[in-house]
């Protein structure tokens, strides 16, 4: 097990920003910048490029989560995503927060932060990436009927879950049916 999955599993600490079932995010303990962040699916992979397509676009889109938190925790014109590094062999991005392409400059000197600094940060990421998805509302509807009528009307009838997640709480969950008539 390399040691962005110790990290990742718990076994070794670090400053988390933001995490699902399959990835996970947390501080780079040598910022180029503050709320430089990395992410990484759970699973260990050494190069991006042999993550199936399916999972680099689920990995992709969970960064672009955790970028729009970074930007609303520390205010940037952009969240740069930089894919580089061969020190750990585990597929990683960095995010880094940038008003300037010289934000994103890894030979300049990293920042020194304490450990309170660190936590800080992390929290203010991870407080925004929960924010942004505290309210997450689901819908899924179901055709259950096409029903032909003389003079070619037709009526539609579906059957429509909306399921509401409000933080830890439980999902309240309402069922109804819609008739719709064309023509």
């Amino acid at each position: 097990m390399d040691i962005f999955s110790k990290i990742a599993a718990g076994e070794i600490p670090s400053y988390k920003c933001a995490e699902d079932e399959q990835f996970y995010a947390f501080l780079d303990i040598n910022p180029v910048g503050k709320g430089h962040t990395l992410v990484i699916p759970r699973r260990e992979v050494d190069y991006i490029f042999d993550i199936d397509d399916e999972e680099l676009a689920a990995f992709q889109l969970f960064a672009k989560r955790v970028a729009q938190a970074i930007k609303r925790a520390f205010p940037c014109k952009k969240v740069a995503q930089v894919v580089l590094g061969l020190e750990v062999a585990h597929a990683h991005i960095h995010l880094i927060p940038m008003n300037s392409e010289a934000d994103v400059d890894f030979r300049r000197e990293k920042l020194k932060l304490t450990e309170e600094e660190f936590k800080e940060i992390a929290a203010k990421i991870n407080k925004e990436f929960v924010l942004s998805y505290k309210l997450l509302t689901i819908f899924n509807c179901h055709l259950v009927g096409i029903f032909l009528h003389e003079r070619r009307r037709v009526t539609l009838l579906a059957y429509h879950q909306h399921v509401s997640v409000v933080g830890n709480d439980k999902a309240v969950k309402t069922t109804y049916h819609t008739h719709l008539t064309l023509g």
